[in-house]
């Protein structure tokens, strides 16, 4: 109880450890527990926060945020992450248009109809918007160091695209 009282995290972290290793089931045990798996849950919070910024993670971000929105947590480092959703979402929001173009033309390559310049031209087109919209980090288009797969199969997809049609304009 001295622990709890006194607010000392790490002697608090410790005798809750040996409560356990004693299997103590008492209330006071009972809330060192609350208090300490609060901590480890504030620290994971921002461990997630830190890593989801350098690799650019929408997924992970948005967990760390409600966490934090869980836990009660605002601070500056709370605030730059919600800063980061919103460029990460603008981001996300630019790839799916890829996405879905790209889906559009690997349909069309797979399919028995003649390939058109449109076609390639179309998937081209998003993939230039979307690199010259600013909103997607250079590190993450192709040949950069966190490459998203989803970009890398849009640019081959564009390659297939551009082959099938000097294949198709050679069998003419």
């Amino acid at each position: 109880a001295k622990h709890l009282a006194d607010d000392n995290q790490e002697a608090l972290r410790v005798v809750y450890q040996q409560a356990m290793e004693r299997k103590m089931e008492t209330d006071i045990v009972k809330q060192a527990q609350v208090v300490v798996e609060r901590e480890q849950v504030i620290a994971q919070t921002y461990s997630n926060i830190e890593q989801a910024t350098k690799r650019n993670d929408l997924a992970l971000l948005q967990k760390a945020l409600q966490t934090s929105i869980q836990l009660g947590l605002s601070d500056k480092h709370i605030d730059a992450a919600n800063q980061l959703r919103e460029v990460l979402q603008a981001q996300e929001d630019e790839i799916a248009k890829v996405v879905a173009a790209a889906s559009v033309l690997e349909k069309k390559i797979i399919s028995s109809g003649e390939l058109k310049e449109p076609d390639v031209g179309s998937l081209q087109t998003t993939l230039d918007a979307a690199k010259s919209s600013g909103k997607i980090a250079a590190e993450l288009l192709e040949g950069g160091p966190l490459a998203r797969k989803e970009i890398v199969n849009a640019e081959e997809s564009v390659r297939k695209g551009v082959q099938q049609l000097v294949v198709q304009k050679e069998l003419r």
